[in-house]
């Protein structure tokens, strides 16, 4: 049985003082694209509830001053 293969990632699109590239296999991989979209997904009902409660107001991230 051969090893999972890996791929390297980059560091998020913010470059740090250290250039760090995690290795992941596939599952773990898919894994951190499950999160994502489950993050997104959570956006998305976090803005239609917004929107439910006050359908005229300002979209996400404005701010009237």
């Amino acid at each position: 049985m051969s090893a999972p293969k890996r791929r390297k990632i980059s560091s998020p699109a913010q470059p740090s003082r250290s250039d760090q590239q995690v290795q992941l296999d596939e599952h773990e991989i898919k894994l951190v694209q499950w999160e994502e979209w489950a993050l997104s997904t959570e956006e998305h009902f976090h803005a239609v509830d917004l929107h439910a409660r006050l359908p005229n107001g300002a979209p996400m991230g404005h701010v009237h001053r």
